[in-house]
C-alpha cells in the first residue's frame, strides 16, 4: 500500500475522531435517553453544552494531586466526604444521589456539566 494512502487514512481517522467527539461533546456521560432528549432534543448539528448536566458526578469527586490537570475546572471538584453527608437529612442525601445510587453531593438541577466551558464545535480530544 502506498505511503500516501496510509497517511490519508490516518488523517481521515483522526479527523473523524475529532469531529465525532465535537458532535458528541455536549451529551457525554448521559446514560438516560429521556434526560438526553429533555435537555437537547434531537441533535442534528454542533451544539454548545448546557451549564448543568443531570447525570454529572463532578461535584461528588475530589482531586488532590500535585499536578494542575484540572485547570479552570478544579473549583467543581469539591469532593463530598462522609462528614458532608452527616450534615444532611436522609431526604437531602437521597436527593443528591445519581440514578445509580451514588452520592454526588448536588441535586440534578445543580450538577455542573463537565464541558460547560467548551463552545459549540469544540472537542475534548485536544
Amino acid at each position: 500500500m502506498p505511503s500516501s494512502l496510509i497517511r490519508d487514512r490516518m488523517a481521515g481517522s483522526l479527523y473523524g475522531m475529532i469531529v465525532g467527539d465535537a458532535l458528541a461533546m455536549p451529551v457525554h456521560w448521559y446514560y438516560s435517553p429521556n434526560k438526553l432528549r429533555n435537555d437537547y432534543g434531537q441533535i442534528t448539528e454542533m451544539v454548545a453544552p448546557k451549564p448543568h448536566h443531570p447525570e454529572s458526578m463532578v461535584q461528588g469527586m475530589s482531586y488532590s494531586g500535585s499536578i494542575d490537570i484540572m485547570h479552570d475546572k478544579s473549583r467543581f471538584y469539591q469532593g463530598h466526604t462522609v462528614e458532608t453527608q452527616k450534615q444532611l437529612s436522609k431526604a437531602e442525601i437521597e436527593a443528591r444521589r445519581d440514578d445509580h445510587g451514588n452520592f454526588v453531593g448536588a441535586v440534578a438541577e445543580e450538577r455542573v456539566h463537565y464541558h460547560q466551558s467548551l463552545r459549540k464545535g469544540q472537542n475534548t480530544a485536544n
